[in-house]
C-alpha cells in the first residue's frame, strides 16, 4: 500500500510551512532532512478541508476539497507513520491529516507523501513540519504501569515503563509497542492510533481509552480498557 514514490520529483520540505497543489489523480513527494531523536508533527492542511461535512458529493470535485493523508518514510523506505483522520470534538472526525508525534529513529532524507484520500481529489494545501517533545514527570508515568482488559475483543494488555516511555506488550497476540508522548496522559501509537490513560472521582488511573487509526475509519470511535487488579 503506497510504496516508496519512483517517478515524482520531489520537493524539499523544512520546519514550517510548505505550501502545494495536489492535482486529481496525483500525489506529492517531500523529502525532509532528519536527525536522529528528532521529535516532530506533521500536518498536512488542505485550504478547504471536508470536515464540516456540508459539502455535498456533487460538490467536492469542483469546490477544490481535500480529504488529505500522510505517509513518512525512513531513508530505507521503509513505512515509519502514517496519518488520515483524527478524532475532534463531539465525536466527528478532522479529515486534515495530522501525524501528531513522530520520533526520527536515524539520520537521514525521509520521504513524505502528501496525498487525498484515495488520490481522488485536487487543491491546495499546506505541510506543516514542527518541532515537538514533551516530558512526563516519571511519577506519572509509573502510575499507568499495571494489567489492563481492552476493548470488545477483550484483549488483555500490560503497560509498563521503559526509558521514560509508555510501552503496551499484548499477549494475545504477541509483540509490544513503544508509544510516543504527546501530553502527560496521551500517548500514541506510530500509525497514528492514540492512548488516553483515564482517572477515577479518587484520581486513581482506572483504565484508558483507545482511537484505533486506520487508513480511512469508519466512524470516529474510542475504545475503553479497564484497569485489572492482579
Amino acid at each position: 500500500l503506497f510504496p516508496p514514490a519512483t517517478g515524482h520529483q520531489p520537493q524539499q520540505a523544512t520546519l514550517g510551512d510548505n505550501p502545494g497543489t495536489l492535482e486529481r489523480y496525483d500525489y506529492d513527494i517531500w523529502h525532509y532532512e532528519g536527525r536522529a531523536g528528532e521529535t516532530l508533527q506533521i500536518e498536512l492542511l488542505a485550504q478547504v478541508p471536508m470536515t464540516t461535512g456540508l459539502i455535498s458529493l456533487e460538490d467536492r470535485f469542483t469546490m477544490a476539497s481535500l480529504d488529505t493523508l500522510l505517509f513518512l518514510r525512513n531513508p530505507d523506505g521503509t513505512l515509519l507513520a502514517k496519518a488520515n483522520d483524527e478524532p475532534g470534538a463531539g465525536g466527528r472526525l478532522l479529515t486534515d491529516a495530522n501525524i501528531e508525534a513522530i520520533v526520527l529513529p536515524v539520520d537521514g532524507v525521509y520521504e513524505i507523501q502528501a496525498r487525498s484520500y484515495l488520490d481522488a481529489n485536487a487543491g491546495d494545501y499546506v505541510l506543516r513540519i514542527s518541532s515537538r517533545e514533551f516530558r512526563v514527570d516519571p511519577a506519572i508515568l509509573a502510575q499507568y504501569e499495571g494489567h489492563y482488559l481492552e476493548g470488545p475483543w477483550r484483549y488483555h494488555v500490560y503497560v509498563s515503563i521503559e526509558n521514560g516511555q509508555v510501552v503496551l506488550f499484548f499477549p494475545d497476540v504477541g509483540g509490544s509497542s513503544t508509544l510516543i508522548t504527546i501530553g502527560e496522559n496521551e500517548f500514541r501509537f506510530s500509525d497514528g492510533s492514540r492512548v488516553v490513560f483515564t482517572r477515577n472521582e479518587a484520581g486513581e488511573v482506572d483504565g484508558y481509552r483507545i482511537w484505533v487509526s486506520l487508513v480511512h475509519p469508519i466512524g470516529g470511535q474510542w475504545y475503553e480498557a479497564a484497569r485489572v487488579e492482579d
